[in-house]
């Protein structure tokens, strides 16, 4: 492995961001930066002192008439986005729901939030309908307004997807019979005041 120059270092301090020097790298007991003596630890793969392979000669990777990658010109392409038709070689090509895309379109997807595969969390509305018909009943009065919002929750949301885990219908269960109870006991209150 040849040493980086001085003045070419990859890495910066994590501090003040100055260039660290090729001596600071993969020194078991670390060292310290020379602009403002932060204590660092450098650890870098051998790739990095590696300069990029280039095929004899000066001749681009990809053969004449074929495409090349959006990201990387010396590879060769091996599928378009989906998306936005770049093409990709195969370590830029992420599939998703049999779908080949490039990095941009699924960050601008999940950035507007309007693809569905790339959804990260849900709202859980058995927990919600479970938390409606048990937390109100420390206090009795919100429940007269809350078991109809869990019951309507349990009721409306059943088939809606649950977690991105497996879960089963058991909240949903506890949720419409605490919430049935709880009316059932107001009506009780209610004609047993007439």
């Amino acid at each position: 492995m040849r040493p980086l120059s001085r003045n070419g270092g990859f890495v910066r301090c994590t501090r003040c961001s100055a260039p660290l020097s090729g001596e600071l790298y993969n020194r078991d007991e670390g060292g310290r930066c020379p602009r403002c003596s932060a204590e660092l630890r450098v650890t870098a793969f051998p790739a990095l002192y590696r300069s990029p392979e280039i095929p004899s000669g000066g001749a681009p990777a990809v053969a004449e008439g074929e495409a090349s990658c959006f990201y990387h010109p010396q590879k060769q392409a091996a599928v378009p986005c989906g998306s936005c038709g770049r093409f990709l070689c195969s370590l830029c090509d992420l599939e998703l729901a049999g779908r080949h895309l490039c990095a941009s379109c699924i960050e601008a997807a999940r950035g507007r939030g309007d693809w569905t595969p790339l959804i990260t969390s849900r709202l859980l509305y058995d927990q919600s309908a479970l938390s409606l018909a048990i937390f109100p009943m420390l206090f009795v009065f919100p429940t007269l307004v809350t078991a109809p919002m869990a019951l309507y929750l349990a009721i409306r949301y059943w088939k809606a997807p649950t977690s991105l885990l497996p879960r089963t219908k058991l909240r949903f269960v506890a949720a419409i019979l605490i919430a049935s109870a709880q009316i059932a006991g107001w009506t009780f209150f209610f004609v047993s005041l007439l």
